[in-house]
Parts: C-alpha cells; sequence; structure tokens
C-alpha cells in the first residue's frame, strides 16, 4: 500500500543484505572532471587461502564521475587523421598525455597490477587487476559514415583485449589502457562523446605468498582518467582515486537468512523500521566477535553509521533517505529509531568493525539479528530509491 506523505510518496526498494561467507594539481588541461573514486572494500578469508598464481575474487565499484560528456570528439575542425599521443580514453599516470606504463608486474608473471600494502607484514605483496568496463557513444564529427569515419559507439573492458574497435596506442607494455580508434581515423570536427565507466564483476587479487591477518591498501602512483583531443585545450582529466580497505580475517559462515530484500514505503512518520536474521557458524572457540559492512550501491558522507540510499537509476541523489542499522542478539535490548543516531554499536558502513562483547562458539550455530531504521525527513525529494549493503560476521585473529 501507498502512504501519502505531507503530499509526499517515498518507495524504497531492494535492500538487499549480501551475507557473505566471506584533487590533485593537473596542469596543461582545460577540463578538469569531477574525481573518479575505485572502491575496493571487504574482507579475505584467512580459511580459503590462495595459491601464489591463483587469484583471490574481490568486489570493487567506481563513483564519483563515471559518466563522462564532452565536445568536441577531437578536434573543432575537419582532420584526416588520429593522432597516436591523443587518446579517446586512458587510464594514467600522467594528468597530460598517456602513459602505459602503469602499475606493477605481478610476480613472475608477465601481468601487471596494481600494488597494494599489508598493514602488519611487509614481505606479503599484493597486486589488484580492476574489471573496468567502459561505453563511449559519439555523435556528429563524421561518425557512424562508414569507412575509415568514427563509428557511433565503441565498448569494451580495460586491462584485457576487449575491444570493439578501439586499438592499444601503447601495446608494448600489454595494459590495454591507451584506447585510440585508429591512426587513419577521418573527424569532420565538433560532435560530442559520452563515456560511461563502471566496475564489472570481481577483481582479481594475487599474493606472493600465504596470506596472514591485517589489511591490504593501495600506496602506488596516482592516476588518471583522461580523455584527449588534438590539442590541450579540448583535453579533460579526472583523477581517479583508489579507496582501498580489505581486511584479512577469519570469515564466519552464514546460513538461515531472514528478510535480505526489503521493500517498504515511508509515510508520515518519517521511518519505517524492519528487522533481519541469519545465523552465524564461526570456526574459532572464544574468539572476539565483529561484524563489517561494505557498501555495494548508496551513498557514505561523513557519518558511516548512515548510508544514504541512491535513485533506482543508480545515481546519488541530492536530498535521499538515509538508512541506519543496529545488530543485536536474542534477549538483548533491540530498542532502535531515526532518533538513534548517536546510539553504540550501531553499524557502520565503511568496512569498520561493530565489535561485540560476546565471544565465538565453535562450530555451533548462533542467531544474530539486526533492526534496520529507514530515515526521511521533510526535505527528502519525493522518488524510488535504492541501496545494498553485504555483511559479514568474522573472529578476530
Amino acid at each position: 500500500m501507498m502512504i501519502r506523505h505531507k503530499e509526499k510518496t517515498f518507495l524504497l526498494k531492494g535492500i538487499p543484505l549480501l551475507l557473505s561467507t566471506l584533487m590533485p594539481n593537473i596542469a596543461e588541461s582545460s577540463v578538469l572532471l569531477p574525481p573518479i573514486s575505485l572502491v575496493l572494500q571487504g574482507l579475505i578469508d584467512l580459511d580459503e587461502p590462495k595459491g601464489v598464481n591463483q587469484p583471490y575474487l574481490v568486489e570493487g565499484r567506481l563513483t564519483g564521475g563515471t559518466s563522462i560528456t564532452l565536445s568536441p570528439i577531437y578536434s573543432p575542425s575537419y582532420q584526416k587523421s588520429w593522432n597516436q599521443s591523443f587518446s579517446l580514453l586512458s587510464i594514467s599516470t600522467s594528468s597530460i598525455r598517456c602513459n602505459g606504463n602503469i602499475g606493477e608486474k605481478i610476480g613472475n608473471s608477465s601481468r601487471r597490477g596494481f600494488p597494494l600494502v599489508h598493514s602488519r607484514d611487509s614481505t606479503l605483496k599484493a597486486w589488484v587487476v580492476p574489471s573496468i568496463r567502459y561505453h563511449i557513444a559519439l555523435t556528429g564529427a563524421g561518425a557512424g559514415n562508414g569507412g575509415k569515419y568514427l563509428k557511433t559507439s565503441y565498448s569494451g573492458r580495460l586491462f584485457t583485449q576487449e575491444h570493439d574497435g578501439l586499438v592499444d596506442l601503447e601495446s608494448w607494455y600489454n595494459q590495454n589502457t591507451c584506447l585510440i580508434p585508429g591512426t587513419d581515423t577521418i573527424t569532420t570536427g565538433g560532435g560530442t562523446k559520452a563515456i560511461n565507466l563502471y566496475a564489472d564483476g570481481k577483481f582479481e587479487l594475487y599474493t606472493n605468498k600465504t596470506i596472514s591477518p591485517g589489511r591490504l591498501s593501495y600506496t602506488g602512483d596516482k592516476l588518471y582518467i583522461v580523455a584527449h583531443g588534438n590539442s590541450t585545450d579540448v583535453d579533460a582529466t579526472a583523477p581517479l582515486n583508489f579507496v582501498t580497505d580489505l581486511n584479512i580475517v577469519r570469515i564466519c559462515k552464514i546460513s538461515q537468512v531472514v528478510n535480505d530484500n526489503i521493500n517498504v514505503t515511508i509515510g508520515r512518520d518519517n521511518q519505517v523500521i524492519e528487522e533481519s536474521s541469519f545465523q552465524y557458524t564461526c570456526t574459532g572457540e572464544n574468539k572476539d566477535l565483529a561484524m563489517s559492512a561494505v557498501v555495494k550501491e548508496g551513498t557514505l558522507k561523513s557519518d558511516p553509521t548512515k548510508l544514504f540510499f541512491d535513485t533506482l537509476e543508480g545515481k546519488p541523489a541530492s536530498s535521499p533517505p538515509w538508512l541506519m542499522g543496529m545488530p543485536y542478539r536474542e534477549g538483548d535490548n533491540s530498542a532502535f529509531s531515526c532518533k538513534d543516531e548517536n546510539k553504540k554499536g550501531m553499524i557502520n558502513f565503511n568496512n569498520q568493525p561493530v565489535d561485540f562483547s560476546f565471544k565465538s562458539i565453535s562450530n555451533i550455530a548462533q542467531t544474530m539479528r539486526i533492526k534496520w531504521a529507514i530515515c526521511s525527513n521533510d526535505n527528502v525529494t519525493p522518488g524510488k530509491y535504492r541501496a545494498r549493503v553485504e555483511l559479514a560476521v568474522y573472529t578476530k585473529v
């Protein structure tokens, strides 16, 4: 049933709980685009180690200015060729040119990845290989005329050879991150390019030895998303920030999940309270327990206990409703509402732990419950919203 709320109606769709077992100084570029963040947060399970040549699979996402629209496509005037130094799309360590020599060599292999450091063990090395898809739509400048003219669209995946019509201008690095349509491409001048970037599936993560407890974080070079034209006044650059926080722990197994996909409508009370539950089974006896939460859809601001909903299309909203969560056990005080913004023990949505006062019991299923407060106010824009979060319970080691 839809409930009117002061002439506003809110439909919040889908809060899937994936309960896992597991601005820099840019010179010589006239267009500074909003920054893009590659977010890599979550847990890696100590109980499921991989060999040196076997990747862990970790989920990443792109946030920020991932939709880019620019004019002209290449030049304001007719050009009979495309300069091989100017990428249509690239990831580079340079803000003014494409540098395909990014990342580091992964161990003794020929592949390259972005280096991660371990918080406790300086000899443990790790590398992540992002999976980033792109779609480029072109209008004008002769796009679609056939022959040596531009196509109307290009799609593919960076760091692979999956490129429909584009070539890597620095192929000797074997990185596939400096892409052009070909040096003999004709453009008639002007036109518009719309570039969309998004994370695609799991990212591969390799290590040089058996993992140990701690956190992995990125400490490599500054990176940029660059879209070139044939002169600096039509170049555009977006800082690409790595937000990396991978916690290596012993993850408890999850089962018997109840109410893991929540759809609600907010009424005049400006809040809806929902409850979920699940069972967790740990391998350690009498160990400190914690819960982590990682955002898969939604927007975090300064307060890590508030997850703001995105639009139904997955974009940040100007005045959205928000989500808060409180885990508890049977018999604990379960009172929770939108007024409890500073209550102790609330879920942190930034992969930082919620520490529990009780200990683990080895190989015996225990029940955990969560109160969800879905909150609004009179300033929230009417519409449909969505969020998604992944939860995990683990023992500290």
